[in-house]
């Protein structure tokens, strides 16, 4: 009886081990199944990848014309949209299946060679060098080694002006095609820099007129004077690519004699013959 009962313990304990082992067999068959059909396809990378290619489009449609001063604001924003891009992959890439505990020595398993700001750094600096292939021009072509103190703007009108190096005519330019416009319900308006380039044409040229400082032009443009200094800062940025000229188009700011441009700059021709428009009287 004692045999009989053992014999059964042992068959119970044969039988459980071999259901057991077929158990984990399966698991770890499916478990390498998975680990074979998701490292192949790579799908938690493809929105990495859809994002560049976009990227990508976009820099071919840019080269197909030329530089334009909103490059470097766009190469800004594809950069930033990039970072944001690879963090979203990473973590979908850390969410996938950990299987380190399971024997798949003979699966490859690709490992990260680069960091996040390393892949950053590298499309960005690809960007940078296939805008360098292209030999960029600034959109005035002047003279080599020309500088700000050789250069005249003088406003033609409301949306154009003409410009002038060392006296020598170059050629009559338009709000648009020098990128100081932007789409509002479908039209271009001027933008805040040009109106601030108005504003300096106008303060410059008349003795009444008041010194334009931070507060004076911030005034005229209707913006705080923190704002005032943020469109000044990118027109100067935005005057170094038009222009092709590398140095500061400013003098160091003056609270008493307020912005002093590098160059020469006049106002629209019907002010320059009727008079100074801020005196009073006769």
């Amino acid at each position: 009886m004692v045999q009989e009962i053992s014999k059964v313990k042992d068959d119970n304990k044969k039988e459980a081990e071999q259901r057991l082992s077929a158990f984990i067999q399966d698991t770890f068959q499916k478990a390498l199944e998975t680990q074979k059909r998701m490292l192949p396809s790579l799908d938690a990378m493809k929105p990495l990848f859809d994002s560049l290619a976009e990227h990508a489009n976009r820099l071919a449609k840019m080269q197909q014309t030329f530089i334009s001063p909103q490059v470097v604001g766009q190469i800004e924003k594809m950069q930033q949209d990039m970072k944001s891009t690879i963090a979203r992959t990473l973590q979908m890439v850390q969410k996938l299946p950990n299987l380190e505990l399971l024997d798949v020595s003979s699966v490859p398993r690709p490992q990260p060679q680069v960091s996040e700001e390393r892949i950053v750094e590298l499309v960005y600096e690809r960007i940078v060098d296939l805008i360098k292939s292209q030999q960029e021009k600034s959109i005035v072509q002047l003279p080599e080694n020309a500088a700000w103190d050789d250069i005249e703007i003088k406003f033609v009108d409301d949306t154009h002006l003409e410009v002038l190096h060392q006296n020598n005519y170059i050629r009559k330019y338009s709000a648009e095609e020098l990128g100081f416009t932007h789409k509002r319900s479908n039209e271009k308006v001027l933008d805040q820099q040009w109106k601030f380039l108005q504003q300096l044409s106008i303060m410059l040229n008349f003795e009444s007129s008041p010194k334009p400082t931070i507060a004076v032009i911030a005034r005229q443009l209707h913006v705080e004077d923190n704002t005032c200094e943020k469109i000044k800062s990118n027109l100067s940025k935005k005057l170094k690519i038009v222009f092709g000229i590398k140095q500061n188009p400013f003098h160091e700011y003056d609270a008493t004699t307020g912005y002093r441009p590098m160059f020469t700059i006049k106002p629209e021709t019907p002010l320059r013959y009727k008079g100074d428009p801020f005196r009073v009287g006769g």
